[in-house]
């Protein structure tokens, strides 16, 4: 029967779209509207080499997008030179763009009229995905080898490439005393070049020991892995994070987010319940029918919760290399790297099998009176729906919330004597409302903000107002601030103030800037 009913492999041109195409897009908007707003505060130099990074970003955009439509209308799979070139061009573009960054961003522009720092990991995250798939395209072609797959050669390259950097900076640069001029750049490069290597050893040694490994080392090492990265790191990194454990070097309390919630914490465990166990028991006849598609859907339940700690430190991959030299610490940062590809890995081989004991097609039944159409693929659409659990449930109660703080201001602001009843959860709101009591959560925080506030902030005065009318409380919300707090703390007395007004005729824009003395 053939299996390759809807095919996963690397080679195809999808992959381009997806991992260079549509992101690069993406991020040539978002540099294009900022661009378009901060112009008339650029200097010619400046606006200039804008120009230049323009050019050379249609460079790094173009030739994927049309080699990706080549090779879908000739009907052949990419090749490896491909991704052997994407990836020193796109290392080479991000080098350049953050060499040059304070100049494109210059410091002058001030802060509320756009944020910096989302220029600083936003192009990360949209780069990443390229790297990585070059990466996995490399790894690939390294797998499809006959030589069989050894995971103690990638182990001790994974050691030793760290250790030699160690050295480097802690004994022989101490020796010499820095009386050599060595290249800020070369160390760079190297430094680069030594981050790119650790990873295609690392992603190397995970897929390997997912689809090839044999004998009793392979197999121990395999789960010894999966331990570690499917239910000890996520948990230690969760409680590390929260600076539940202390440690000797400084550490920023909750550096990479807000994940107090004990939801992190079920959903790590519940993870790596359904990724170790069946691995780690296959040979019991109880742990068979996690083999079938009642554990392939398990393990789609928890997906999202990998892919969004994947999204979430995307950004910090890089920083893992020098943080594994300095403290050791840099191998929970690569956790959500190495559980994003076992876990793709298992769903992937998981799939497969399924697929393999799929029998004819069924007949599905469309609405609005359409025929019915064979469907080969009814685990697929089965499998997506339950990958949509968690992230709709959280959707959904973002937009309760939308909907419970829209009611009472209605009810207050807005009231219609025709109605007098209404039922709105007295907790809820205030969560919704006190800002002391909400998370920062990477990338739900913001959702939740666009949802339920449409990206503005409620006044002090309306929101205490609320919660006051609704639950009787007579605390003020404004005390619970911590930054209204510090902005009322002390006399501050504005002794002149002074406004400079300036048009733009060809923009039709007025720009406002004041200055205090």
């Amino acid at each position: 029967m053939n299996t390759n009913r809807l095919s996963f492999a690397i080679n195809r041109p999808v992959w381009i779209l997806l991992t260079s195409s549509i992101p690069l897009g993406f991020l040539w908007l978002f540099f294009y509207d900022v661009y378009d707003t901060i112009a008339p505060l650029l200097k010619p130099e400046t606006i200039f080499l804008w120009k230049k990074f323009s050019i050379a970003y249609l460079f790094i955009f173009l030739p994927p997008l049309l080699y990706a439509i080549w090779v879908w209308k000739k009907k052949k799979n990419i090749s490896t030179l491909y991704s052997v070139l994407l990836l020193p061009a796109y290392i080479a573009f991000m080098y350049i763009y953050f060499h040059f960054f304070d100049l494109l961003f210059p410091w002058e522009i001030p802060r509320w009229v756009f944020d910096r720092d989302l220029f600083t990991v936003y192009p990360i995250m949209i780069f990443s995905p390229g790297i990585i798939f070059s990466i996995s395209f490399i790894v690939d072609k390294l797998l499809r080898r006959s030589k069989p797959f050894k995971a103690l050669v990638p182990v001790l390259g994974m050691v030793l490439i760290p250790s030699l950097w160690y050295l480097f900076f802690n004994i022989i640069l101490p020796l010499r005393k820095y009386r050599v001029d060595v290249s800020g750049h070369l160390i760079s490069i190297l430094i680069i070049v030594s981050l790119v290597l650790f990873f295609v050893l690392l992603v190397y040694l995970t897929r390997g020991l997912v689809q090839k490994r044999k004998g009793k080392i392979s197999e121990a090492v395999y789960l010894i892995l999966l331990f570690l990265v499917a239910i000890l790191f996520p948990l230690l990194g969760l409680a590390l994070n929260e600076g539940l454990f202390p440690v000797d070097f400084p550490i920023p309390f909750s550096p990479f987010g807000d994940f107090s919630l004990p939801a992190f914490y079920i959903l790590a465990i519940l993870n790596g319940i359904f990724l170790f166990i069946p691995e780690a028991f296959s040979r019991f006849s109880a742990m068979q029918k996690f083999k079938s598609k009642f554990g392939f859907y398990l393990r789609l339940i928890t997906y999202p919760f990998t892919v969004y700690f994947f999204l979430v430190f995307l950004p910090f991959f890089p920083l893992s290399f020098p943080a594994i030299i300095i403290f050791g610490a840099g191998f929970l940062m690569l956790t959500p790297l190495v559980l994003m590809v076992l876990h793709s890995q298992i769903l992937k081989k998981d799939y497969v099998l399924n697929l393999q004991n799929d029998k004819e097609p069924d007949m599905v039944h469309l609405p609005f009176g359409l025929p019915r159409v064979k469907f080969r693929n009814k685990t697929m659409v089965i499998g997506f729906l339950i990958f949509s659990i968690i992230p709709s449930y959280i959707t959904l109660s973002m937009y309760k919330d939308r909907w419970e703080l829209h009611a009472a201001m209605d009810y207050v602001f807005k009231p219609d004597f025709e109605e007098n009843d209404i039922s709105v959860s007295t907790h809820r709101l205030r969560s919704i409302l006190d800002l002391k009591t909400q998370k920062n959560v990477p990338f739900l925080s913001y959702l939740h903000k666009s949802i339920v506030f449409d990206n503005m902030l409620l006044p002090d005065s309306k929101r205490t107002f609320l919660v006051k009318g609704f639950s009787g409380e007579t605390e003020s919300l404004r005390e619970n601030n911590g930054r209204a707090n510090r902005r009322n703390r002390g006399a501050v007395v504005i002794d002149k103030i002074t406004a400079e007004t300036k048009y733009i005729k060809e923009k039709n824009i007025i720009y406002q800037m004041y200055m205090l003395i």
